[in-house]
């Protein structure tokens, strides 16, 4: 199991954390594979995942694409609803988003503390399209948001 604090502190997992860096300092429209898989991770806990800094964003990308073998993924978001519903680069997701893969072991997705910004909602998204086995995904809104809640949940139903 693999867990990220806010600050990407691991313990004892100095290549990832440098891999990580590297993709984090690439461009957004830089998606190419990262120089390690993960092929043995099968379960990834993200916390406190700002949607809001399309770095972040890319790096979580990376990671899950590259773990090949992931059947579970806990994340925790933390972002700041004013500042990321202003999302102007939502194109992001259909031009540069990596459309090929698919999570075909990923049966189990826990979200906690969404806040219904768009950048969430096209992650959940893309998860939904690209996981052919999941079983579960349980989100939940942060106790912070009343006003996006019931358009989440109407727009997770209609995709």
């Amino acid at each position: 199991m693999l867990s990220f604090s806010p600050l990407l502190s691991l313990p004892n997992d100095e290549e990832l954390l440098h891999t990580l860096k590297i993709v984090g300092d690439r461009p957004c429209n830089d998606l190419g594979k990262l120089p390690v898989a993960y092929n043995h991770l099968k379960v990834i806990e993200l916390y406190q995942v700002s949607f809001e800094d399309m770095k972040k964003i890319l790096v979580v990308i990376h990671l899950i694409v590259n773990s090949h073998c992931l059947q579970q993924l806990q994340i925790s978001g933390s972002s700041n609803t004013s500042t990321a519903t202003k999302a102007l680069d939502l194109d992001f997701w259909e031009k540069k988003c990596p459309s090929d893969c698919t999570f075909s072991l990923l049966e189990t997705v826990n979200m906690t503390d969404m806040s219904s910004v768009p950048h969430e909602m096209e992650f959940i998204k893309f998860l939904l399209r690209n996981s052919p086995m999941l079983e579960t995904m349980s989100i939940t809104t942060s106790v912070y948001v009343t006003d996006g809640r019931l358009h989440m949940w109407i727009e997770l139903v209609r995709f």
